[in-house]
């Protein structure tokens, strides 16, 4: 049992906001769009197979922008998708680190001795997409 010093929280669920209603920016761009491509094909040929032509449209981008997988949307997936198949293009898909091979660097004082004897700060190397992580390591 912690101690009475100890605090912990529980946050609850994110409140969902969104554009329109409770909708997010892709999901009614994705609706609105599906829809006038459904009103023009029921417009440009008024007759049966366009119809159901039209009703598909509509339910496939339905089914993109509410159905889960994995907890998001086929809609919030098409990013990440994008993305990776973008780097698998450029050949950006992987990360070696350079580390292994750079050793590890001491900080030494201003009269040539070692600051810190023996301790040494090991280099990092991240991937791009990373950004400014700080890396921590716990005992």
């Amino acid at each position: 049992m912690p101690g009475p010093d100890i605090r912990r929280y529980q946050f609850g669920p994110l409140e969902a906001r969104g554009l329109i209603g409770g909708l997010r920016m892709g999901q009614a761009g994705l609706v609105a769009g599906a829809l006038v491509v459904g009103v023009v094909l029921l417009y440009l040929l008024p007759t049966g197979p366009n119809a159901f032509a039209a009703l598909g449209v509509v339910l496939t981008a339905a089914a993109l922008a509410f159905w889960p997988v994995r907890g998001r949307t086929l809609e919030e997936w098409l990013p990440v998708v994008f993305a990776l198949v973008g780097r698998r293009l450029r050949g950006r898909q992987k990360h070696q680190s350079s580390v292994p091979t750079a050793g590890a660097r001491v900080d030494l004082g201003s009269d040539g001795a070692s600051a810190d004897a023996g301790v040494a700060s090991p280099p990092t190397d991240v991937p791009e997409g990373v950004g400014e992580v700080e890396l921590l390591s716990f005992p």
